[in-house]
């Protein structure tokens, strides 16, 4: 089969730079051609990467892009002017995976393949104008389930949910005996992850944790989904005297893989109701043993089944910090369920490698073409 990817217009690939989207599908796209097919690969130009190359497998090429704008209005403008180029260096396939609303606009030979646009956060009014043909792929059944609600009953076009995969699984269960005493956050520092509502749980939690850290490893930087300066040291202020490291992220695999391996358990308290996507973090904490606690939105039904692989608290009920602080001095003073959560998390995770998401795409590929 022959499968093009078009990334979008302000990251390269690979994600030297960072960006989910763009770690995800590097890895597809070299699953894919490890399986036997065709994989072109259209990301952002960077001047530490040539234009063309072959590598793995697959074939890329890069376009001029753009640094992330702080204008949606603009920010749509240079997707157009991107999308736009990217058309020239389109080759006949069957399956082009987009992750731009502009290609399905302006794609519409058949020649370059059934055109499928890859959703991980909802955005209500985005799909409004989409081909009634188009085919649309979830990353979770709630943003699916928002995306059928707005394209309404008449609509003729596929939407279907694959799942992110996480980009590393320790191959056995890591020991709990080789954990620190560490309550780790990574993510982008932002109020719709909730850091803020994070930092006054552990004001409750850590007069009962003596010895424990609460790890906070994120950027505030807004380009990489952070708050801004601004927020970052609105968050010292708040922790003041309290046990907390924040720690800029490191984007290569080996020192995301060690924040992992040394905590004792993660949180994720996300607060976004309207477009916060599946969310790969908690998923990358429970590859490597990590029971996990995150809020109570839709998106982690998919893999968080509370009391079993992962603690869940009500962010939504007036005590949000409270009912956090609980479930964090739980997993710190019950170890024999902070064991048995964490292998349950390890053991879920085994549906979410690369391996497993790409034989899922692949599947619907093929029927979809």
């Amino acid at each position: 089969m022959r499968i093009t990817i078009v990334q979008g217009a302000f990251l390269p690939v690979p994600p030297i730079l960072g960006g989910e989207a763009e770690r995800i599908w590097y890895d597809l796209g070299r699953e894919f051609a490890r399986r036997g097919h065709e994989v072109l690969h259209i990301s952002r130009r960077h001047p530490n990467l040539p234009y063309m190359e072959t590598t793995a497998g697959v074939r890329h090429f890069r376009v001029r892009g753009f640094s992330p704008p702080r204008s949606l209005k603009m920010r749509k403008l240079e997707e157009l002017f991107y999308a736009l180029s990217a058309r020239r260096f389109l080759l006949p396939a069957e399956i082009i995976v987009s992750h731009t609303l502009w290609l399905p606009r302006i794609v519409r030979a058949r020649k370059y393949g059934r055109i499928i646009l890859s959703v991980s956060r909802y955005v209500p009014g985005q799909f409004r104008r989409c081909r009634h043909n188009i085919c649309l792929q979830a990353t979770s059944q709630d943003v699916a389930a928002k995306i059928r609600a707005e394209l309404g009953p008449r609509s003729t076009a596929h939407v279907h949910v694959v799942p992110d995969p996480i980009s590393r699984r320790a191959g056995q269960m890591p020991s709990p005996l080789d954990r620190s005493p560490v309550v780790l956050y990574v993510g982008p520092l932002h109020a719709e992850r909730g850091v803020d509502l994070l930092i006054y749980a552990w004001r409750r939690a850590a007069e009962h944790l003596p010895g424990w850290r609460l790890r906070i490893v994120g950027s505030a930087k807004r380009e990489l989904g952070g708050g801004g300066v601004d927020y970052l040291d609105n968050l010292v202020r708040e922790a003041g005297e309290l046990p907390v490291d924040f720690v800029e992220p490191a984007f290569d695999p080996v020192s995301i893989e060690r924040e992992y391996r040394s905590a004792s358990f993660f949180v994720y308290p996300a607060l976004a109701v309207t477009d916060e996507s599946l969310g790969l973090a908690p998923l990358e904490a429970m590859s490597f043993g990590l029971p996990t606690i995150v809020s109570r939105l839709a998106c982690f039904r998919d893999y968080i089944a509370p009391e079993q692989n992962g603690l869940v608290f009500d962010h939504g009920d007036g005590n949000a910090a409270g009912e956090l602080a609980e479930r964090i001095v739980r997993l710190a003073t019950e170890h024999e369920q902070r064991l048995k959560i964490g292998t349950a998390a390890w053991e879920t995770t085994a549906n979410y490698t690369v391996s497993a998401v790409a034989a899922a795409h692949l599947a619907k590929f093929a029927e979809l073409r």
